[in-house]
């Protein structure tokens, strides 16, 4: 989809974005986001880095803000204990999930970071035969594992938007939670998410002169030993509780998946 870097008012781009069908808004998603990526020089491995450009456009409403954050690359760090606990989680319900799925008859793939569009899921599981992964876009469900208190929208609309066949798993190992989301039926929230983007993203790339009085929104906060013993504590307690949750939820939803696929065959 082509569009002009000459100014529109705003009530042009608000009638644009709302006639947007589906796969055009998705192109038109791209579309900003490797603008964005070419002002400000954000690419990897020579790609666009859509799910941090996507991230940050999200975070601010302010655009002095976003273009502050996007110039100074500035991404918080994530104590060692935080990151190990998630390996952690992670490796324990791929061991789980294959041993359900073979007890039952199944032959899937489980891959870890796996790269789709606009991000990387922690933990995905697809139908495979004689070890051959299929990527069927009917039959997908990630799941996303958290080991302590954050939760981003942004993120997990980012790893439905591109397949709305596909189910997302959010593990909230602390909380005691395991919540189950659909791209369908989340379809008109994640289409307002992508046009609040680009609406966002074409502000960002018009406006000439960008400041606020807005400071630094980057913390610094660094977990003292007793909160890291209460992360600690409260993980293993969450770990055990709802790991049998979270394999029967991921093996229920397979099994409905792949029983429905069949039979459209």
């Amino acid at each position: 989809m082509q569009m002009s870097d000459e100014h529109v008012s705003q009530k042009e781009r608000t009638e644009q974005e709302s006639s947007l069908c589906w796969p055009e808004m998705m192109a038109t998603l791209d579309y900003v986001c490797c603008k964005v990526a070419e002002q400000y020089n954000l690419y990897s491995q020579g790609q666009a880095r859509k799910p941090a450009i996507i991230e940050t456009i999200s975070k601010y409403t302010c655009v002095a803000c976003i273009d502050k954050a996007l110039r100074t690359k500035d991404y918080q760090r994530v104590d060692n204990m935080y990151s190990e606990l998630h390996r952690f989680a992670c490796s324990i319900l791929v061991e789980e999930l294959y041993d359900k799925f073979s007890k039952n008859g199944y032959s899937v793939g489980i891959t870890t970071e796996e790269e789709i569009k606009y991000g990387k899921i922690d933990v995905f599981i697809i139908p495979s035969i004689y070890g051959l992964s299929l990527h069927s876009k009917r039959v997908e469900i990630g799941v996303e594992v958290k080991s302590g208190a954050s939760l981003s929208l942004s993120q997990l609309f980012r790893y439905m938007i591109d397949n709305e066949h596909r189910w997302l798993v959010l593990w909230r190992i602390r909380n005691q939670q395991v919540l189950l989301f659909n791209g369908a039926e989340s379809r008109d929230l994640i289409a307002l998410f992508a046009k609040t983007v680009i609406s966002r993203a074409n502000r960002l790339l018009l406006n000439q002169e960008l400041s606020c009085k807005h400071g630094s929104q980057h913390s610094n906060w660094v977990p003292s030993q007793d909160q890291l013993k209460e992360t600690f504590n409260d993980f293993s307690k969450g770990l055990i509780k709802t790991l049998p949750s979270v394999v029967n939820t991921i093996f229920r939803r397979f099994e409905i998946e792949v029983n429905e696929f069949a039979g459209k065959q």
